[in-house]
């Protein structure tokens, strides 16, 4: 009786340790993975889009969980209250068609259709980082007819799931070491490189960027966004020689982004660049953008020793810079 009554004892003295032991977790364990607030949200655009594709918000909802199955490291809650690790969801799309000319956009395009899904992330707790997913599908449309509603919807719903995937290759990959994810930089597949992208430019891995800068290749835009995204990250100038080599082959959704991305990095190539799309570019919103874009850049370049020439790697043409 007396060995039974030690046996329990000793049992009760392990259960308490193991209890103090899980209580007494480092803060970052208890934070590892997501806490996403559901239901999510679609922006106004977006909700009335849906809306006009009969599509319901609870649906895509639906199909965005059953493409995270399985992780464990995305927990779900209902609860608004600030915390570190939950962060609230919020979506987007977005259609435009653009017409693809030789060198350059038409004014008002109209033969391929781009249809473009965020999914935002934000930080209830402000000291958590903001996460943004990208997807998007494009094809090419015949203008002569009216929109194809049930490709879009179809398009909307494997752009959701996509947006899933996404997350799900970004939150395995979050505790991986940097010496892993350059080596999916090269080796992994499209979207383990995007994730691996994302993380090395949060991370500073400026190791990297000779990698992303190797990546800048192929026709697939949502690859070379995220390799774009990554160069931002690490405000890497070294690369908008290589960025702007992209711009003959790149469609109008693109060409912003690559603006936007020039403009961040700055330098002499940066301003030859945009220069040249302000005044000779055929689409009136891209001219705008790079307008905008070069005179913020004239206004922050200091220019001791007299006027500079920016030279654009595209044209090869300099122009003075005052």
């Amino acid at each position: 009786m007396e060995t039974r009554a030690r046996k329990v004892k000793g049992w009760l003295v392990c259960g308490w340790g193991v209890l103090l032991l899980w209580g007494c977790r480092s803060p970052s364990a208890q934070r590892e993975g997501l806490e996403v607030v559901s239901p999510l949200v679609w922006n106004d655009a977006g909700g009335r889009f849906l809306d006009r594709l009969r599509l319901s918000q609870t649906v895509m909802e639906k199909i965005f969980r059953g493409g995270l199955k399985g992780n464990n490291k995305i927990r779900w809650t209902q609860e608004k209250k600030v915390r570190r690790g939950r962060y609230a969801g919020i979506f987007s799309l977005h259609l435009r068609f653009a017409h693809d000319i030789e060198n350059g956009i038409a004014e008002e395009p109209k033969s391929r259709m781009y249809l473009v899904m965020k999914l935002k992330l934000l930080p209830l707790d402000k000291r958590e980082r903001e996460l943004l997913f990208r997807e998007e599908r494009s094809a090419l449309y015949d203008s002569s007819i009216s929109p194809p509603l049930g490709k879009i919807r179809r398009w909307s719903r494997e752009l959701v799931v996509m947006g899933a995937r996404s997350l799900d290759s970004f939150t395995r990959l979050d505790g991986a070491s940097n010496a892993h994810l350059l080596e999916l930089l090269v080796r992994g597949s499209a979207l383990e490189q995007r994730q691996a992208a994302m993380l090395l430019g949060m991370r500073g891995e400026r190791r990297a960027i000779p990698l992303l800068v190797g990546q800048l290749e192929g026709s697939e835009e949502t690859k070379l966004l995220a390799m774009m995204g990554g160069l931002v990250r690490l405000k890497a100038e070294e690369a908008v020689v290589p960025l702007i080599r992209l711009a003959p082959r790149a469609s109008s959704v693109f060409l912003q982004h690559l603006v936007s991305a020039v403009a961040v990095l700055g330098g002499r190539h940066a301003e030859g660049f945009l220069a040249m799309l302000s005044s000779a570019h055929q689409d009136r919103h891209i001219r705008e953008s790079a307008r905008e874009a070069f005179e913020a850049l004239r206004m922050k370049r200091t220019s001791p020793e007299g006027p500079q020439i920016a030279v654009s790697p595209i044209s090869r043409k300099g122009e003075p810079l005052r």
